[in-house]
């Protein structure tokens, strides 16, 4: 866990491997794989797109600055309460003002949305839905293997160790886009929640790697302002207890 800024990062060099263009038969979202990833690749520039204004906060990123792939769950791949998510652990406790989301894609707009979440501890992965922010669009979203970043508010007390990440919302099928991930870097807390409907097991919070191959760390970073936080959350909450995606996203609308 390292604070720093980055605005951009590395000038474009050759990918190392040949993505198929869109709409050909590489992606076809009929296909039925459930996880898709752009392929290993030489690391692209990272662009800020969307920052957030802040004097006070130090960002935290477990990434080292560049990302070799990216991921995508689709189809069964993706489910209620956020089966399909991703994550990456950070430590408190804090007050988390605001999060970094790394994307890249192969497709032009317009792009389904996520949901973004920050997550308490469970047992040993991500455990109760702190905050969530539901709906949240993406614009300009570069072509592979440049890579954009994305700054958004959220407001949530923490305790020693916290989780932060998004859910995408592909309903119809497509990867709109790819989370970036750090395969070579030091590594630190990557997660994805592996839905049963999928056909990889174990299922429920998982390593990624486990699916996607080596991943050193997902691409989240998190801006937090003080080091006063909130008491460790319950390890009794697992996700096969929190409910309906719908009952969640309840609870954070205002």
């Amino acid at each position: 866990m390292k604070p720093h800024s980055l605005l951009a990062i590395l000038a474009v060099s050759t990918v190392m491997v040949t993505i198929a263009a869109p709409g050909t038969a590489a992606d076809d979202p009929n296909l039925p794989t459930v996880k898709c990833e752009v392929g290993y690749g030489t690391p692209g520039p990272v662009i800020l797109v969307q920052s957030l204004s802040t004097d006070t906060a130090t960002f935290m990123d477990n990434a080292d600055g560049t990302f070799e792939n990216g991921f995508c769950w689709r189809l069964d791949g993706i489910g209620d309460p956020y089966y399909g998510a991703f994550a990456e652990g950070y430590h408190g406790p804090a007050e988390v003002v605001g999060l970094r989301v790394y994307l890249s894609t192969l497709y032009a707009p317009p792009y389904r949305t996520s949901d973004i979440y920050v997550w308490g501890t469970g047992p040993d992965h991500p455990g109760a839905v702190l905050a969530m922010v539901a709906g949240v669009a993406f614009d300009a979203i570069p072509y592979w293997p440049e890579i954009g970043a994305y700054d958004f508010d959220i407001q949530v007390a923490v305790g020693p160790n916290f989780y932060v990440g998004p859910q995408s919302n592909f309903e119809a099928g497509m990867c709109d886009y790819f989370i970036a991930a750090d395969t070579d870097g030091p590594g630190n807390s990557p997660w994805t929640c592996v839905s049963p409907e999928s056909g990889y097991e174990p299922t429920g919070w998982q390593d990624p790697t486990l699916v996607f191959g080596e991943v050193a760390a997902m691409g989240y970073g998190v801006y937090v302002e003080t080091t006063q936080g909130i008491e460790e959350p319950s390890a009794a909450s697992e996700i096969e207890r929190i409910g309906t995606w719908g009952g969640i996203k309840i609870l954070f609308d205002e």
